[in-house]
């Protein structure tokens, strides 16, 4: 087998790398969205991202999000003893726009559970992780989050998870 190097036709190569454009091109790469979930204050925090990160490291077990410096809800999120992760499945898509609104009650009619150490994790997810802040690490316009889990509970055999590709979610059942 021969590898060639040519270059990319002039026409597909951009380099305007502007929020709006580089956020479509990456639209492409299929992506899991996660709630991510605390309790503060004796009230119950959540925000959703779609750049959940696994597999970071090994030992010690590190998974990774990235929240917006303009984020309201990540300063309060992150005073959590413990965070909850959970991995929305394909049956749950309806929930990503609730639980990301700026108004009214974000866990109106959803049903929760607590993680042993007492995060909350939405019922009917495909993957439920407990954890704690590890690191925050400054990047740009965005704060990464690294998160070491103390716990899991899967049940993705049984709710596979939605993705999101070109701003539409899909399921995985049947791959």
């Amino acid at each position: 087998m021969t590898c060639t190097l040519a270059r990319l036709p002039g026409s597909l190569w951009s380099t305007d790398v502007s929020k709006d454009s580089l956020r479509h091109g990456l639209s492409a790469f299929p992506t899991g969205v996660v709630a991510v979930t605390g309790r503060v204050d004796g009230r119950d925090e959540v925000m959703v991202s779609s750049s959940f990160g696994v597999g970071i490291s090994w030992e010690p077990a590190l998974v990774s999000f990235s929240a917006q410096n303009t984020s309201r809800t990540w300063p309060r999120l992150r005073r959590a003893e413990t965070i909850g992760i959970s991995l929305l499945a394909e049956d749950q898509t309806h929930l990503c726009r609730q639980l990301a609104s700026r108004d009214g009650d974000r866990f109106a009619g959803v049903d929760v559970h607590r993680s042993p150490l007492g995060a909350p994790l939405l019922d009917g997810s495909s993957l439920w992780l407990e954890t704690r802040i590890h690191a925050e690490v400054p990047a740009g316009d965005h704060t990464v989050v690294l998160l070491e889990v103390t716990g899991f509970a899967d049940r993705t055999d049984d709710a596979p998870p939605a993705t999101l590709h070109r701003n539409l979610f899909h399921g995985l059942r049947g791959l």
